[in-house]
């Protein structure tokens, strides 16, 4: 990362936002750890209260690079 360079963390925002957001969880989680289930884009988590979905966001690029979702127990 260069120090010129800004970064956003958001929830996603639009419908492209959340492909980008599923498509990354199902590449670098779901595919690696629970192959044999379907990933399910409309899982009642997604919507919890209590879950909140982020996207890492390269501002310049407009690029989503990662993301993360916080689930408080």
């Amino acid at each position: 990362m260069n120090a010129h360079e800004e970064y956003l963390i958001h929830t996603p925002r639009n419908q492209s936002d959340w492909d980008a957001y599923h498509r990354i969880r199902i590449d670098q989680i779901h595919n690696r750890y629970c192959p044999e289930l379907t990933y399910d884009y409309q899982d009642p988590e997604e919507k919890n209260a209590n879950n909140f979905p982020l996207v890492f966001r390269h501002t310049g690029s407009d690029q989503i690079l990662g993301v993360i979702r916080i689930d408080l127990l």
